[in-house]
């Protein structure tokens, strides 16, 4: 079974396809099963996805047929056509809104082998910096909402001691009023860069913005006491980080929930988001500044 790997929104998608389209003659999404190619149209400012072609074939573009050449993962190949002709495609699996297709990218070629790998390496590293803007906040440079959808998109049964906690800032909309919105922002990356060299960006432990000022705090290997304890004393810590507006230091504290997958019959993430969720607010409903 195919584990996807990009997910896009169809607005993503018709980006993507534009900045594709600079570099290759076609390009082109395609579903693996009906072979059918579709495009991403726009109207009335909304996008939708219109099925093109009932065969795989290239456009008038090439003027060829090209057959199947999918694979499962990115794939960089170079091939002679039926006419002599020499093609580098690069395609990739895609999850688009929530349906699997593939993109193609493809165009003729005339250069030597070593100059086509080199584009086509360079290609990757491009598509490689595409899929990090997506998963990445811009603002604190944590991960992002779509990371999180795209680690726990399935059970955590197979998980030993997946632990989580819900972090948001207290008095948040007060910071925001009192001392303006780039001041507000400054909280906000000043609290993701602390918790960000203890939670790294791995699979393993990592940080991510939930949105707006919440985050959450993802360690796979702890059990929820260690968990807890830890987060603890890193918040002694964090107390002491130092903000400062017309010379003055602003002080601002944390609410924490935490809970273990242990907790959750069902072993999803939402279940035990759910946990340290309301764990997180009977923290704020007492005053905030504490760990529950």
């Amino acid at each position: 079974m195919i584990k996807m790997k990009f997910q896009y929104t169809f607005a993503e998608m018709k980006k993507q396809i534009i900045c594709s389209s600079e570099n290759f003659d076609v390009v082109r999404i395609v579903n693996p099963k009906t072979g059918r190619e579709y495009s991403i149209e726009v109207k009335n400012g909304k996008y939708f996805i219109k099925k093109k072609q009932d065969c795989i074939c290239l456009s008038n573009k090439l003027n060829s047929k090209c057959g199947k050449r999918f694979s499962q993962k990115v794939y960089f190949s170079e091939f002679d056509n039926n006419d002599g002709r020499k093609l580098k495609i690069v395609s990739k699996h895609v999850n688009l809104e929530g349906k699997h297709f593939i993109l193609e990218m493809i165009s003729e070629t005339h250069d030597n082998v070593d100059e086509l790998k080199s584009r086509l390496n360079k290609y990757a590293d491009i598509m490689k910096m595409q899929k990090k803007a997506l998963i990445t906040d811009s603002l604190t440079t944590v991960y992002n909402r779509r990371y999180i959808d795209n680690i726990f998109s399935h059970d955590c049964k197979n998980i030993n001691g997946f632990c989580l906690a819900v972090m948001d800032i207290d008095k948040f909309k007060h910071i925001n009023d009192m001392y303006g919105h780039t001041l507000g922002d400054a909280v906000l990356g000043s609290t993701a860069k602390y918790w960000k060299k203890y939670f790294g960006c791995d699979r393993q432990k990592f940080i991510a913005r939930f949105g707006g000022d919440e985050f959450i705090l993802v360690s796979k290997d702890s059990n929820l006491i260690k968990f807890k304890n830890n987060i603890e004393s890193l918040y002694i810590s964090f107390r002491k980080t130092e903000i400062f507006s017309r010379n003055k230091n602003i002080d601002f504290t944390l609410s924490i929930g935490c809970a273990s997958a242990d907790e959750s019959e069902n072993k999803n993430f939402n279940d035990i988001f759910d946990i340290a969720d309301k764990r997180l607010y009977l923290v704020k409903n007492n005053g905030g500044n504490n760990i529950l």
